[in-house]
C-alpha cells in the first residue's frame, strides 16, 4: 500500500512531501489491525522534490465486508425448462464521473442512481412488456454500492421475433434541477440463453450518448439471469383432456384466468417523492346478467401486478335468470372486464376496461394480452388509462355443470306424492367465514343440512373445502306423504354452514321450499337466496344462493301395503288365527 503526502496549492499543482510503502502480507497472516508511525521517504522514481521529512500515522486493516460479497443466484442451476423470469442485480459502480463540483475546495462528487429500461433490438420505439424502473440514489460517492435485485415475470421473445436490450443509464440526482447524465450501458439479453445457468456477471463500461454530457467515466457491476421459476408457470386447463363424447355439447362454463398486468396507470400519487402507484383489482361480468360476475383480489402498490387467479361462471347459450331467458343478441354474450384502483376510504378509481365477445373463445382456449381501453360509455371520465392485462379465456362444456335430476316422465300423475326428491347443485357468492390469516380474501368450507320441517327426516351433504362457489351435485330422497293435518303446510329447509375442525360450524344462511305447490308432481329448479333465521338477529354475514332441484312424486316402492282387509273372508271370522 503506497501512501503519498503532498502540499495542496489552490493555484498550482500539489507539491510532493514524501511517501511510505506498507507491506500488506502480514495482515493476511494475523488478520489484525496494523497501526504505527511511518517515516516519509523520497520518491522512489526520483521525479519529485527531495525536500522530505516527518512521519504519518497510518492504521490498516484487511477484513471481510459482507456488503462486498454480493453474488446472488450464483449457486442456482439454470434448469432445462424455458425461462419465464428475468432477474437483474445492480451490485456496485466504480470511478464514476464528478457531476457536483466543490463549492470552495475538494474533488467534487456525485449522487448516482441507475435507471433500467427494456427495448427491442434494432427498434427503440417499439413497445416492450416492462416499464422503466430505477435504483435508489447513493449520496456523495463515485464508488457506490447498491446490492439491489429486481425480478420480472418475463419469458424471452418468441422464436423469430427480435431480441431485447436492457439499458442501464447512470445519472446524478439533484434535489433542485433535473438529473445529470453520467453514462449508459446496453446489455443484449438474448445472449444470456447460451450462458451457463443462463446467468452473466461483468463490469460494464459506461458510454456517452450524442447530445449529452461528454464527462462520462466508470463502470457498473451488473448481474443478469434468465431462469425458470415454477411459481410463475401458471397455465390452467392446458393439459386437460376433453371427452370426445362431449364434442357436440353446447358450452355451459366460462373459464377465466387472470394472469397478470403490466404498465398500469398510476392512480395513487406519491405524497412527497417517487412515481406513485396503484392497488389494482379486476371485476368480470357477463353483459345483461345479474349473477354472472366475479372479482379478483387486490394487489397492493403495483403497476405490474401478478394475480394468477381462476374463475368459473356457469354460462349457457340459453342462460336465464328469474326464469327469464337473457337475450345476448346476434353477437352472443360479452364479457365486461373492468380494472380499478382500490382505495380504503373513497370509491375505486377507474383504470380501464375491456369488452370481449365470447363467441371468439367458444370451445377453444385463448391466452392473450389485452390493452385496456377508456370507458366508451362515458360513465368513467378518467383519461389516465393505459397498460395491459393477460387473460386466459375458454367457453367450454363441463359435465359437472350439466346436473339436471328428476327429469324423467311421471308415470303416476294421479297418485298422491309420497317421496320428496331433492337435488343440491351448486352454491355461488357464499359468505366468507374463515378470515385470511396473513393476506388474501378468506374463504369457507360449506356443507348443507336438509330436513323436512316438523319431522325427523334429515340428510347431510358433503363438505366442500375452501370455496365460496361449491359444486355438490348430490341427490337426496325423503319418504314423506302429506298427513291429515293441513294446519301446517310442509316445507323443505336447507341450512348451509361453514365446517370448522375445532369449533362448531358457522351458520351461513338457509333456504325454505314450500312443498304444497309441488303436490301435483311439479318439478322445481331454481336458484334460491340464502336468508337469516327469523329468530336469529346475530347471523348478519349471509350472502349467496343455492341451486336447488325439488320434486314431490309418487314412488310405488314406498306404497307397500300388503294383506288388505278385503282378503279377510267372513267365513273364517270365528276361526282362531294360525298364520302370522
Amino acid at each position: 500500500l503506497r501512501c503519498i503526502c503532498e502540499d495542496v496549492d489552490k493555484v498550482g499543482s500539489a507539491d510532493f512531501m514524501g511517501c511510505v510503502d506498507i507491506a500488506l502480507t502480514p495482515l493476511l497472516e494475523k488478520r489484525e489491525t496494523l497501526a504505527g508511525w511511518y517515516a516519509l521517504g523520497p520518491d522512489p522514481d526520483g521525479k519529485s522534490s527531495s525536500n522530505v521529512s516527518g512521519e504519518i500515522h497510518v492504521s490498516v486493516q484487511w477484513r471481510f465486508d459482507p456488503e462486498l460479497d454480493f453474488d446472488p443466484w450464483c449457486d442456482e442451476e439454470g434448469g432445462d425448462k424455458p425461462p419465464n423470469e428475468l432477474r437483474i442485480a445492480l451490485a456496485k459502480g466504480r470511478d464514476l464521473s464528478v457531476k457536483d463540483k466543490p463549492v470552495l475546495w475538494g474533488e467534487g462528487t456525485s449522487d448516482p442512481r441507475v435507471s433500467f429500461s427494456l427495448s427491442v433490438l434494432g427498434n427503440d420505439k417499439a413497445d416492450t412488456p416492462l416499464k422503466p424502473w430505477h435504483s435508489k440514489p447513493k449520496k456523495k460517492t463515485l464508488n457506490p454500492t447498491w446490492n439491489e435485485t429486481y425480478t420480472h415475470a418475463l419469458p424471452p421473445p418468441e422464436e423469430g421475433e427480435p431480441g431485447w436490450v436492457l439499458t442501464a443509464t447512470c445519472e446524478d440526482i439533484d434535489g433542485m434541477s433535473s438529473a445529470d447524465f453520467m453514462g449508459k450501458v446496453d446489455i443484449e439479453l438474448q445472449s444470456l440463453l447460451k450462458e451457463p445457468k443462463r446467468r452473466s456477471r461483468s463490469w460494464h463500461k459506461l458510454g456517452a450518448v450524442d447530445g449529452k454530457s461528454s464527462n462520462v467515466t466508470g463502470e457498473l457491476d451488473v448481474i443478469v439471469q434468465w431462469r425458470y421459476n415454477p411459481a410463475l408457470d401458471f397455465d390452467p386447463w392446458l393439459d386437460e383432456e376433453k371427452d370426445p363424447k362431449h364434442a357436440d355439447k353446447d358450452p355451459n362454463e366460462l373459464r377465466i384466468a387472470l394472469v397478470q398486468g403490466r404498465s398500469l396507470a398510476v392512480k395513487d400519487k406519491a405524497v412527497l417523492y417517487g412515481a406513485g402507484s396503484s392497488d389494482p383489482r379486476v371485476r368480470f361480468k357477463v353483459t345483461g346478467t345479474k349473477d354472472l360476475h366475479c372479482t379478483s383480489k387486490c394487489i397492493k402498490k403495483s403497476l405490474d401486478p401478478s394475480w394468477r387467479e381462476t374463475f368459473s361462471l356457469p354460462l349457457t347459450k340459453d342462460y336465464a335468470e328469474d326464469e327469464k331467458p337473457i337475450d345476448f343478441g346476434i353477437n352472443g354474450p360479452i364479457l365486461e372486464v373492468t380494472c380499478e384502483d382500490v382505495d380504503t376510504v373513497s370509491s375505486a378509481d377507474f383504470m380501464g376496461e375491456l369488452n370481449l365477445p365470447l363467441n371468439a373463445v367458444e370451445k377453444q382456449r385463448v391466452r392473450k394480452w389485452y390493452a385496456l381501453e377508456a370507458d366508451a360509455g362515458g360513465e368513467h371520465k378518467s383519461s389516465n388509462v393505459h397498460g395491459e392485462l393477460e387473460l386466459i379465456l375458454e367457453w367450454c362444456y363441463n359435465p359437472e355443470l350439466d346436473f339436471d335430476p328428476f327429469c324423467e316422465e311421471d308415470k303416476y300423475p294421479d297418485k298422491a306424492p309420497n317421496e320428496v326428491c331433492v337435488g343440491l347443485g351448486r352454491g355461488r357468492h357464499l359468505a366468507i367465514k374463515d378470515k385470511a390469516v396473513l393476506y388474501g380474501e378468506g374463504s369457507s368450507d360449506p356443507r348443507c343440512t336438509l330436513r323436512i320441517d316438523g319431522t325427523e327426516l334429515k340428510e347431510v351433504s358433503a363438505v366442500k373445502k375452501t370455496t365460496l362457489n361449491p359444486i355438490w351435485n348430490e341427490t337426496f330422497a325423503f319418504p314423506y306423504s302429506r298427513g291429515p293435518d293441513d294446519s301446517q303446510p310442509p316445507s323443505l329447509v336447507i341450512e348451509c354452514e361453514d365446517v370448522d375442525t375445532i369449533t362448531a360450524a358457522d351458520f351461513m344462511g338457509l333456504v325454505r321450499v314450500e312443498l304444497d305447490p309441488l303436490k301435483d308432481h311439479k318439478r322445481l329448479k331454481k336458484w334460491l337466496p340464502l336468508q337469516a333465521r327469523s329468530d336469529d338477529k346475530a347471523s348478519s354475514n349471509i350472502s349467496g344462493d343455492l341451486e336447488v332441484f325439488v320434486r314431490w312424486r309418487y314412488n310405488p316402492e314406498l306404497d307397500f301395503d300388503p294383506y288388505p282387509d278385503s282378503e279377510l273372508k267372513p267365513a273364517y271370522e270365528d276361526k282362531a288365527p294360525n298364520e302370522l
